[in-house]
């Protein structure tokens, strides 16, 4: 059966590496290749006719090069399109780093777990290039303290999609690399299912045909991930600043209180509107966000008092020590607890 499901191969400057990939995966039974060609020069272009010679591929050409997030976008609308009866599609990359028989594999997965995103993961040992080895555990354990996903490869382009998140993936943001980081994002928001299967580990050349710009890339993907936690860092500001206004002229307990109170009002619209994308019944969510804001404002309180009193640490030093610790658990128990509903799964970002 997995034969029926279409791989789908974004391509930028080809060689015959994927005329190979092509061909290997073909060889293996699969019926139906989708190609988009992301605005290659001149020079690649008889990679191109070659291949659309063979029935069982089909070419999409953009005319300038949109980036990896778009084609396979525009490849998912495809596949949506033409295969309607397909389960699902399969994504993997034609420059050698993906065997056929590891495609095939996540094919097969995929016909298991019809709903859940299957990743090709590859083990990052010693011999993967060390941009690559890098890149891909950083942003591992960013991704894992801050979307709570334990995966072993994030970066991996090689994935089987369920069909029923075409619409999800294909109105997702992003046009380049950052774009299959936000997939996992939209995973984790509407509460869909992940699996991964272990893949061989290749590259060729150090990586050379790679366009990931280590930089440029990291910086979009870190960024999305990263806005996970801006709300939380704005009601951080905003309680820094009202707890040092107010303290000036008022007690401490007062200040912790007001300070949370305000912070916690834009913390609470942001997260719920923002970061989660919450819309469960307003009156249970608030009142589980507002034991917690109790919870924390108390800790709070008696920390910056202790450290005050123990310690003989100013108050806006004890402050931004005890928020600073606070930060981190409470991101994680609203994330878990205060905002996680499992009737929530179809909604874009």
């Amino acid at each position: 059966m997995h034969s029926t499901i279409p791989v789908l191969i974004p391509s930028y400057n080809p060689d015959d590496q994927l005329i190979k990939t092509v061909n290997g995966i073909l060889a293996l039974g699969f019926k139906r290749i989708v190609i988009v060609d992301d605005g290659s020069e001149e020079a690649s272009r008889d990679i191109f006719t070659k291949l659309a010679t063979q029935k069982e591929v089909a070419i999409i050409h953009h005319y300038i090069n949109l980036g990896k997030g778009r084609a396979l976008k525009t490849g998912l609308n495809f596949c949506a399109t033409e295969y309607p009866n397909a389960l699902g599609v399969v994504t993997a990359d034609g420059d050698g780093q993906h065997a056929p028989d590891d495609v095939a594999k996540v094919a097969k997965e995929l016909c298991v777990q019809r709903t859940s995103l299957i990743l090709g993961s590859r083990k990052m040992a010693k011999d993967v290039p060390l941009k690559s080895r890098f890149g891909n555990t950083l942003t591992r354990y960013i991704f894992q303290y801050l979307i709570g996903r334990k995966l072993i490869d994030t970066q991996t382009g090689l994935r089987g999609i369920p069909r029923n998140v075409f619409g999800i993936f294909i109105a997702i943001p992003g046009d380049r690399y950052e774009y299959e980081t936000n997939m996992l994002i939209a995973c984790s928001v509407n509460r869909i299912a992940i699996s991964e299967v272990i893949i061989n580990t290749i590259y060729l050349d150090g990586n050379r045909r790679s366009h990931f710009n280590p930089i440029l890339d990291s910086m979009r993907i870190y960024f999305l991930i990263l806005r996970f936690a801006f709300s939380s860092l704005v009601a951080a500001l905003i309680d820094l600043i009202t707890f040092y206004l107010v303290y000036k002229i008022t007690s401490l307990a007062l200040s912790v209180a007001l300070a949370r109170l305000l912070a916690s009002i834009a913390n609470f619209g942001l997260n719920r509107s923002l970061v989660f994308h919450d819309k469960s019944k307003f009156a249970k969510t608030v009142s589980k966000y507002y034991f917690l804001l109790v919870g924390f404002g108390t800790i709070s309180w008696a920390s910056i008092s202790l450290l005050q009193s123990r310690f003989n640490v100013d108050a806006m030093t004890a402050k931004v020590l005890t928020e600073t610790l606070l930060f981190f658990v409470n991101f994680k128990i609203q994330r878990d607890y205060i905002f996680r509903h499992p009737s929530r799964r179809y909604e874009t970002l």
